[in-house]
């Protein structure tokens, strides 16, 4: 989302914040399953990035990545990585 040509600033802030969170929480929400600090705040963070993607509409890497990941049983976020220059 944040780097989508129809992102905006609130789809930005939303995407930028989800980063923030999951970068500070997944480790112990993984590691940790009963911080439920952490585990919280990866369930805001998903909430922030769902918002973020849903209003900034994520192109066509996107839907190609459900393609490729399809016909070879590649995760979703590999085909993504693999399509994105």
């Amino acid at each position: 989302a944040y780097i989508s040509k129809d992102a905006n600033p609130v789809t930005d802030a939303a995407a930028i914040q989800a980063i923030r969170l999951i970068a500070r929480n997944l480790r112990q929400a993984v590691a940790l399953g009963s911080n439920l600090k952490a585990r919280e705040n990866m369930a805001y963070a998903s909430l922030l990035a769902g918002m973020a993607f849903n209003n900034a509409n994520l192109g066509y890497v996107h839907a190609m990545a459900h393609q490729l990941g399809g016909l070879y049983d590649m995760p979703h976020g590999v085909a993504n990585a693999v399509l994105l220059p």
